[in-house]
């Protein structure tokens, strides 16, 4: 039986403000979280109007907007949690109205999902937290409202199934959350959009967009992204030159003329010798390219802003450094000098030279270098990273990420760092069988492929100076329960050493050591079964058992030869006696 007890506690709360039912006002501010789950802390940002904005950490204190529709609602509390369980942070914003989930997609973007996890009737909220109410290892919501406390249990899918009754016994009622875009020009259900009019800009400004503008005020339409609009062809409308030319082709009251160039049904074909020469080019819909020999050849909404900076397509890409580089995807910033994202999602690439491509990464470091994967970082100047989460932060470094959803990171300078759950192999061109090999468990092996200890060696091990021994740490002040060994001598001569081969024929030459199943007779702390069910040896501490049997055997020589010497001393005094009691007899006879 579920017990509700609820412990109240405030996470990243905002001071609660009087609500006011005629219009979604509450307080202004930000927060600093992480939204992205990159480990930096990016900015929330609401209005008294309710707009909330996401701006990301892209490095050296900089914050980048990141472009999409949030609902507006007036904000008490905000708590950033894992609230599906698929590794990526997402916002719960208690309201006094009601609140509203707001589910993340990665790259600090975020859509509303109240109903889709089962947050509906939580009731005019002034805080909420996570806690495991119930004991089954998953994080239930607890919502502090004005009269109430409202209890949804967590679900193992990422669903949340609200509590039957609230804590003072009374039943819910439900107060669905109003949604309204935050974003200004959006259309209400069922308006015209209109169609987007494709433009090509030569040595200035592109032209403004046909598209009629969108209804002011808040809309009650749910969040949606627009599609990138495919332009198939060029309207000599919108094609303008400061110069006056345009390959061999005059322009003549704002029309294209000229042997090479046809303008019939009003689009524009260049045939036989005619070139295209401008200072800047902005293809697609709503482009802008206002950089100095800038160029957007397609997609929706993109930029490129810098000196010879590109956009190739895609949507709401941004180029701003001298000769910055995005060739598609959406939502990606090369920010820096010559820096190069050629596709993906909510990419940055702000370090010169950099280059970023996957989804939700940043190469921040100078050439520095994310190949792909998801949410990697390269912050190191030329350091690398790539996998998911792999996070190379320091100079030279170099991070490979598996798929576990955990970061990554390195830990000095020039530093290789491979994560890898399922184990890392090495082969030399042409083998078979891997060089070196790091299992899933953390055992070692050089040329075996399925290493049983935490350092198994196929074939001979070597130290270049040629001594035989492995250092060790022996200090006394780490040990306790120090014995002297007893019957060493015993111990070793019970031991049998023989000479042998192994029948595996890749394995040849005459060995000298022990048989495991003799030695386990006498020192059963030595052998132990494989998994393999062969039986194992590990000589430990033969050096201090040959050490004391030699002791003992010294021992025992040293007291032989006391007592030889004892006997040989009374042998040399009855000898003496003896020869003494001879002269005095021949001495009488005389």
């Amino acid at each position: 039986m579920r017990t509700l007890l609820l412990p109240v506690a405030l996470l990243l709360s905002v001071p609660a403000v009087p609500f006011q039912a005629q219009g979604v006002v509450g307080p202004a501010g930000s927060r600093l979280l992480d939204l992205d789950g990159d480990g930096a802390l990016d900015i929330l940002a609401f209005q008294a109007d309710g707009t909330l904005a996401v701006r990301r950490n892209a490095g050296g204190r900089r914050f980048l907007e990141v472009s999409q529709e949030l609902p507006r609602v007036s904000v008490t509390d905000v708590l950033c949690t894992d609230l599906d369980a698929d590794g990526i942070p997402d916002l719960y914003l208690v309201s006094p109205g009601a609140d509203v989930a707001l589910r993340g997609e990665g790259g600090g973007v975020f859509r509303e999902a109240t109903a889709e996890l089962g947050l509906l009737e939580s009731g005019p909220g002034l805080a909420a937290e996570r806690q495991d109410v119930d004991g089954d290892g998953l994080l239930d919501l607890v919502v502090h409202n004005q009269t109430s406390d409202v209890l949804f249990w967590a679900g193992a899918d990422g669903r949340f199934e609200r509590a039957g009754v609230t804590t003072d016994g009374v039943a819910p009622t439900a107060t669905p959350p109003e949604i309204r875009t935050s974003l200004p020009g959006a259309s209400a259900p069922g308006s015209d959009h209109g169609e987007a009019q494709p433009a090509l800009t030569l040595g200035g400004a592109p032209l403004p967009s046909a598209a009629p503008a969108a209804p002011a005020g808040f809309v009650t339409a749910s969040p949606q992204t627009s599609a990138p609009l495919v332009v198939g062809n060029l309207d000599a409308r919108y094609v303008n030159d400061d110069t006056g030319e345009v390959g061999s082709a005059d322009i003549v009251d704002g029309s294209l003329t000229g042997a090479d160039v046809s303008t019939a049904s009003g689009d524009v074909s260049f045939g036989g010798g005619a070139t295209l020469t401008a200072r800047r080019a902005a293809f697609g819909n709503t482009p802008s390219a206002n950089g100095t020999y800038s160029a957007v050849l397609g997609g929706s909404s993109n930029t490129a802003s810098g000196l010879r900076s590109t956009v190739s397509g895609g949507l709401e890409n941004f180029a701003t450094g001298i000769d910055s580089t995005v060739a598609g995807g959406g939502h990606n910033y090369a920010t820096s000098n010559w820096a190069t994202i050629p596709g993906g999602r909510y990419n940055i690439a702000s370090g010169q030279y950099a280059f970023v491509a996957g989804s939700s990464s940043t190469a921040s470091g100078q050439k520095a270098s994310v190949p792909g994967g998801f949410r990697n970082t390269a912050a190191g100047n030329y350091s690398f990273a790539a996998g998911r989460r792999a996070k190379a932060n320091h100079l030279g470094s170099f991070v490979w990420g598996d798929s576990a959803n955990v970061d990554k990171p390195s830990a000095a300078a020039d530093q290789f760092n491979v994560y890898a759950e399922g184990g890392a192999r090495i082969f030399a061109v042409g083998q078979a069988t891997p060089s070196l090999v790091v299992d899933a468990g953390g055992n070692v092996g050089v040329g075996t492929a399925t290493p049983g200890f935490t350092l198994e060696v196929n074939g001979l091990a070597h130290r270049v100076d040629d001594a035989s021994t492995w250092t060790v740490t022996s200090d006394a002040r780490l040990k306790k329960n120090v014995h002297d060994i007893r019957g060493a001598l015993a111990t070793v001569l019970a031991l049998r050493g023989v000479t042998f081969e192994y029948l595996d024929p890749s394995n040849p030459g005459l060995r000298r050591g022990f048989i495991a199943q003799e030695v386990e007779r006498v020192l059963p702390e030595w052998v132990e079964d494989g998994a393999d069910g062969y039986k194992r040896l590990t000589v430990n501490g033969f050096e201090a058992l040959a050490v004391e049997a030699l002791r003992e055997q010294q021992q025992a020589i040293e007291a032989q030869a006391r007592e030889l010497a004892a006997l040989r001393s009374e042998v040399e005094r009855l000898s003496a006696e003896r020869a003494g009691f001879t002269d005095s007899r021949a001495a009488a006879a005389r």
